[in-house]
């Protein structure tokens, strides 16, 4: 039980949190259940107010990285990371500061209109425009083209600090291909959520890949001088 007080009559809001390790299992194996669980609260968030005005609320829940299975209604999607040596694998991860490019693979059988795709990029990992900073960037740009592929099919997309989102207005049949950018300047494992793919006027038509984790090793010696390159606006 969580409690929060107010005292004068203004419009503040008062935020009470309550960390998931302290919600009883309950809470998540009956919140979609079809019956009404045993005592009629588990699985709910049960709200009451105590004394006189108007209460206004609001309950949601963040959750960490959801590692579930794939989804593919209607249509499907798949990402893939790859670096200029090819595709990323635990043998041969990508190093701090080298650019990596993220491949979307959208697969539909039927048309579809108005599809949003958002691409979560998690902390400590940058999106990166090639060809737009330095020479050196240039130079990747040129070892590490985008994906083949028709890239109009995106009509417009919207990046922000923690996420991609693709919009395609319209988008037949086949496969379509778009490549992101990446660039983690710090070595380390970056977990990243799954991909989610929705048509926005037809939401049972969905798809959404696994969760995964993208480990960047240390920089290599020699891109130590890249990296600088691209923070100074100078050759190496």
């Amino acid at each position: 039980q969580t409690d929060v007080t107010f005292r004068d009559p203004d419009a503040m809001p008062r935020v009470a949190a309550v960390p998931i390790a302290q919600l009883p299992a309950s809470f998540f194996t009956n919140a979609k259940a079809s019956v009404p669980a045993p005592g009629g609260n588990a699985g709910a968030a049960l709200i009451t107010r105590g004394g006189t005005g108007r209460l206004f609320y609001g309950v949601s829940v963040s959750l960490p990285a959801f590692d579930g299975p794939t989804l593919d209604r209607g249509l499907s999607l798949a990402r893939a990371f790859r670096t200029a040596r090819g595709r990323v694998s635990p043998n041969d991860p990508p190093r701090a500061g080298q650019v990596v490019a993220m491949d979307i693979v959208v697969k539909t059988r039927f048309p579809l209109r108005h599809l949003a795709i958002e691409l979560p990029v998690p902390s400590g990992v940058e999106l990166f425009t090639p060809g737009l900073l330095t020479p050196a960037g240039e130079a990747a740009d040129r070892r590490l083209p985008a994906a083949a592929g028709n890239p109009w099919w995106v009509s417009h997309s919207e990046a922000a600090v923690d996420r991609v989102i693709l919009f395609a207005d319209s988008l037949p049949p086949g496969e379509h291909t778009h490549t992101v950018f990446l660039r983690a300047p710090v070595p380390g494992r970056y977990q990243l959520p799954p991909a989610r793919a929705t048509a926005t006027y037809a939401p049972e038509v969905s798809a959404r890949t696994a969760a995964t984790v993208l480990v960047v090793g240390p920089a290599a010696p020699a891109a130590h001088a890249d990296i600088a390159a691209a923070q100074t606006g100078s050759e190496p």
